[in-house]
């Protein structure tokens, strides 16, 4: 990677030079050369970790060494570095105490010569001015895995910065640093831009800040803001030309040598070279100030002077000829293309609708009509019966009935109560016949419980009471003992069961009717919630007590949904919205309308129902007023005037030929711009 154009060009030659990130956990090495007025890194490390001061400096190490062979056969082994340290080791323009033995014992260690220090978000924010060519505006952040250091930018100036120690919840986290700043600077541009010195947090910790909703909590963003990585290869270079910068005003830097540790005993400050300045640490009040880096060189081109004598007149004419026909081909042929990325304004209201099947359209009166679309489907579900029920043989015996009378009749299915209360019945009618006390009348008639179990099984002679008669009318009793009663528990249908089965699949078959209506090729909009199920057929393979393992059921339903039509359903959107757009300055645009439907309720003949409607705003642009504005002017101050347009996120000119680029001027003729919007 190499970044030219940047540092004037001294004629010196070639040279080697080290960098090393450090932070909390983490150290990376990169190897650059300067030549020519040019930075050039020819080597960046994966980092690797440390936790200890002997950690700390065998990894550094280890990663000169596997360095060393990108070094080119006709240079030698570089012994100056330019460290890169975060912001939560500096304070007040000097490396806190605790850390400069850390960068002391590397130099001593591996006998290297320190040329000085740059905080790497202050490096980044630089080198990302350098590369594109404007400041930076927005939050740069840099992540560890114990602190979030949140810096903000307008115009490349620190405004703000903010440490958090970082919990469980990346969100609250953020939302505390972001709401310290918004208090102090009100609306927060809504760019995001991350590093993480390579330890593979960057990714995740985007994914969370777009998942979220920024507008909710007013964090003082005025639209999502856009969230952007940079990568460690992109960081080491920003150290890099930080370096180079500094190189790039002095020829010689010479450490003193002191028995006390201080940041200036190991060369990283001097009065010949000023580092990169530091900005203090990011969890105390920060001051307002610019990284101090040398202006860039002013480039002169020699006065002509007209020589004493006399010049042959075909080679002025020649000479004017030549710069005429070089400008007129720059006016004819030069093309420019402005892509101008906007981040929406959202708007969003809602409210309660009536939805007739019949009639029309009327915002004021809040109706709109609807149809409805029917889906038939059916499928069939098998489940696990969790219900039990007892089930066994009954009792039986044979009771021998006395009495002392008439001939008595007694009916079938009389009961017979036993001891403790356990009742049976008569299997067939009998007739008593006439008795005396002498010789009572007598008769046997079979008799079964009513119940299974075989606590029914009595023993012989067992007494019984007979129906209603007294047992000083009628005497009974067993001479044998009952048998056969048994009892046992089985599984069997329950209430339960066919309730959550029909609950299950009708589910499913919901499921499957959304599936078939929403992959229906049409713009109409739908409500993918059903509003009406009717049942065809439901059959189940067996019915409540039945004894069973599993319980089947096959069903088919018809669901209904409520369809609009896609044109009156935009129209009405664009009129509920219409209060809260400023139509002199912004548009709302039909392809970036949102529609959504809520807590719809079914009523005799119509239904009511919540329309939810969500817009994005755009600046509404005079493109021929705006390339007038813009034509025949350097590209750099281009980008300035557009920043100024509402909801403004970036720019990206294109222009054509390549010769053009070099000059960096976009056409003078309106006609040859053009305009590109875009939004995300």
């Amino acid at each position: 990677m190499e970044v030219g154009g940047v540092f004037p060009k001294t004629g010196k030659g070639e040279k080697l030079y080290w960098s090393l990130i450090i932070d909390d956990d983490l150290i990376q090495v990169g190897l650059w050369r300067m030549w020519d007025g040019h930075v050039n890194l020819l080597f960046s490390s994966n980092p690797v970790t440390w936790k200890t001061d002997e950690e700390l400096a065998s990894g550094a190490d280890n990663l000169l060494s596997s360095a060393v062979e990108f070094i080119p056969t006709d240079s030698i082994e570089p012994k100056e570095v330019v460290f890169g340290i975060p912001a939560s080791w500096a304070l007040e323009g000097d490396v806190k105490e605790g850390y400069v033995a850390k960068i002391k014992l590397i130099c001593q260690e591996l006998k290297l010569t320190p040329l000085g220090f740059v905080v790497v978000n202050e490096a980044i924010a630089h080198s990302l001015k350098i590369s594109g060519g404007e400041s930076l505006n927005g939050i740069l952040m840099g992540i560890t895995p114990r602190l979030f250091e949140v810096t903000y930018y307008k115009n490349g100036e620190i405004v703000g910065a903010e440490s958090v120690i970082r919990s469980i919840s990346v969100i609250d986290d953020l939302k505390e640093a972001f709401l310290r700043l918004g208090k102090k600077e009100g609306s927060l541009i809504p760019r995001v831009v991350l590093f993480d010195n390579g330890n593979h947090l960057s990714g995740e910790i985007k994914n969370e800040i777009v998942k979220y909703d920024w507008q909710l909590d007013g964090m003082g963003f005025p639209s999502d803001p856009v969230v952007e990585i940079i990568d460690r290869e992109t960081e080491m270079t920003a150290v890099c030309l930080a370096g180079g910068t500094e190189l790039a005003e002095v020829s010689k830097l010479e450490p003193t040598d002191s028995s006390k540790v201080e940041a200036s005993d190991l060369g990283i400050f001097s009065d010949e070279v000023q580092p990169p300045v530091i900005k203090e640490p990011i969890y105390n009040e920060p001051q307002k100030r610019k990284l101090v880096l040398p202006k860039l060189p002013h480039f002169h081109l020699p006065a002509v002077k007209l020589p004493t004598r006399r010049v042959p007149l075909m080679a002025l004419v020649g000479g004017l000829i030549f710069v005429l026909g070089f400008v007129a081909l720059w006016l004819l042929t030069t093309k420019s293309e402005v892509e101008l990325v906007f981040s929406p304004r959202k708007v969003r209201d809602a409210v309660e609708v009536a939805v007739n099947m019949t009639g029309s359209w009327d915002f004021s009166q809040k109706k709109v009509v609807g149809k409805l679309m029917a889906q038939t489907v059916s499928d069939e579900k098998t489940a696990t019966v969790t219900g039990t029920k007892i089930t066994g043989e009954k009792a039986k015996g044979e009771v021998t009935l006395y009495r002392v009378g008439e001939e008595l009749s007694i009916e079938s299915g009389t009961k017979l109560v036993g001891p403790g209360s356990m009742t049976f019945t008569f299997d067939n009618p009998v007739k008593i016949p006439t008795g005396s006390p002498s010789s009572p009348g007598t008769v046997k008639v079979a008799v079964t419980a009513v119940v299974f179990g075989t606590e029914y099984n009595l023993a012989g002679n067992s007494l019984f009471k007979v129906g209603n008669y007294p047992q000083s009318d009628i005497e009974a009793k067993n001479e044998n003992a009952f048998s056969g009663g048994t009892r046992k528990e089985v599984s069997a249908i329950s209430e339960e069961d066919t309730t959550s089965l029909k609950k299950a699949l009708s589910e499913g078959l919901v499921t499957e009717a959304k599936e078939k209506v929403t992959g229906q090729d049409t713009e109409d909009f739908l409500i993918n919630e059903p509003v009406n199920i009717k049942i065809n057929r439901e059959d189940f393979s067996a019915k409540v007590g039945d004894e069973a393992t599993s319980l089947t059921l096959k069903s088919e339903v018809v669901v209904e949904f409520l369809v609009f039509p896609k044109d009156e359903t935009l129209t009405f959107a664009r009129q509920l919205l219409a209060s809260k757009v400023d139509t002199e300055k912004f548009l709302l645009r039909d392809d970036l309308l949102i529609v959504a439907w809520s807590d719809v309720v079914s009523k005799k003949d119509s239904y009511s129902a919540i329309f939810v409607a969500e817009g994005s705003l755009l600046p509404k642009l005079n493109e021929s007023e705006l390339v007038k504005k813009i034509a025949g002017r350097r590209g750099s101050v281009v980008k300035e005037y557009l920043a100024t347009l509402p909801t403004y996120s970036s720019t990206a000119i294109k222009i054509t030929p390549a010769l053009s680029r070099y000059v960096g001027i976009l056409p003078l003729f309106p006609k040859k711009i053009t305009i590109i919007t875009n939004s995300y």
